[in-house]
This record gives structure tokens, C-alpha cells and sequence, in this order.
């Protein structure tokens, strides 16, 4: 038998999607049959597989300790030594300044030096009870790796559904600075091109997903913009 108290950053999901996470071995056949044979128990009460978990929720599962181990395999988590230069940061998200050259999650090389392997690290040292098998901070949106500015991560279920929606309704502006070749003329413009990214850079391409990219002059110099 094994006791879980739910805590915030894992309340708000189904209790199948923890149960998955938590027994990240275990094939769903054999999730699907403790749920059937009544094997979960939350705040002393059955509860079927849509159930949504919160804070202080008491869990309780059914199995004997040689079954857990066999099925509850914990994933490595890979340390960074660098700490992120942290923003902001209270029980919901985390905001970070990402520095240019850094990607921010592994990619085709396969790399561990990463801005999500670093707040993960630092997540874990900050506090060593938490479970990032159960729940890591959840990356809302990402910057190329040769931009740097800030990025936000949710801590918990509820704040990355919030994150989510902020995005997706556009709810955020994101502003850039860049130092482009070229004395601009005119003080306000706008460029309305469809973009496609290949090998890491971006052009315009008639294949590409509609772009549109709102831009004024900060200061002039001989042979750039800042805009």
C-alpha cells in the first residue's frame, strides 16, 4: 500500500494523468486494471479515472511495495552546475533572462546544456522532497538560441493551463530589440510576410505561416538601425 498527500504543484490534473506519471512503467493495460479493481483511494472514497486531484487531496493506492518498485522507475534528472538568472519567481511561475547562445531545450544534438535542464536543476536543489518525476516546471514558450530575453515557466498544473490560455488569446505582447543593417527612413513601419524556418534561420517563403511584425526606430547610427 503507498500514501501520497497531493501537493499544489501536482493538484489540478486527472488522477489517471498522475497515476501515469507516477507509475511511468507500467503499461496502460495494467493502469487501466487497478483503476477497474477499485485499487485508488482519495480522502477515503473510490474514485474513477476522471477524477481531478487537489492540494491536501490524501491518496491512497492498493499495491503491494514489490509491485511499486517493479513499475515506478524515476527518471534521471541531469544537474547543471550554471544557475538561471532568475527574474521573478513566487508559488505559480517562474521568469527567467535567457542569455543569447543557450537553447532552450535539447534539440538534434542532444545536448544537456539547456535552460530547461538548468531550471529543473535548480528546482530540485531549491527543494530535494519534489517529485520532478510527477511534475517539472513547463516550459510556455520558447526564444531562438541566439535571442536573449525573458522566459516563463509554470510551476504547477493550473498555472500552465492559465499560461496557456494567456498565450494562445494573445493576451501577451512580446517586444524585441534588434540592431538591423541599414539607416531605416521611415520612423513606424510593419512587415506582413509569411516566414518559414529552415537550419535555424528564418525567410520569407510563400510555404511559410503568416508573420506579422509591427516595428519603430529607437536610434540611428551610420550604417545600422536600432529598432
Amino acid at each position: 500500500m503507498k500514501k501520497i498527500i497531493i501537493t499544489k504543484q501536482e493538484s489540478g490534473q486527472t488522477i489517471l494523468k498522475y497515476i501515469k506519471k507516477l507509475f511511468n512503467n507500467a503499461s496502460l493495460g495494467f493502469i487501466e486494471k487497478i483503476f477497474r479493481k477499485k485499487k485508488i483511494i482519495i480522502n477515503g472514497e473510490k474514485v474513477n479515472k476522471k477524477y481531478i486531484i487537489q492540494e491536501n487531496d490524501s491518496l491512497i493506492i492498493f499495491l503491494n511495495e514489490e509491485q511499486i518498485k517493479k513499475i515506478n522507475k524515476i527518471s534521471p534528472i541531469i544537474e547543471s552546475t550554471i544557475l538561471p538568472n532568475i527574474i521573478y519567481e513566487d508559488s505559480n511561475i517562474l521568469i527567467v533572462n535567457k542569455p543569447k547562445k543557450i537553447l532552450v531545450h535539447t534539440d538534434a544534438t542532444k545536448t544537456t546544456k539547456t535552460l530547461v535542464n538548468q531550471i529543473i536543476s535548480y528546482t530540485l536543489k531549491k527543494n530535494k522532497e519534489t517529485n520532478l518525476n510527477l511534475f517539472k516546471p513547463v516550459l510556455c514558450h520558447r526564444l531562438d538560441f541566439n535571442t536573449s530575453g525573458l522566459i516563463i515557466f509554470a510551476k504547477n498544473i493550473k498555472s500552465a493551463q492559465t499560461m496557456e490560455g494567456i498565450f494562445k488569446n494573445k493576451k501577451i505582447k512580446k517586444c524585441y530589440l534588434a540592431l538591423v543593417f541599414g539607416r531605416l527612413k521611415k520612423q513606424f513601419g510593419s512587415i506582413d510576410k509569411p516566414l518559414k524556418k529552415k537550419n535555424n534561420s528564418v525567410k520569407i517563403s510563400n510555404l511559410g505561416k503568416k508573420s506579422l511584425t509591427k516595428f519603430h526606430i529607437i536610434k540611428k547610427f551610420k550604417n545600422f538601425t536600432l529598432i
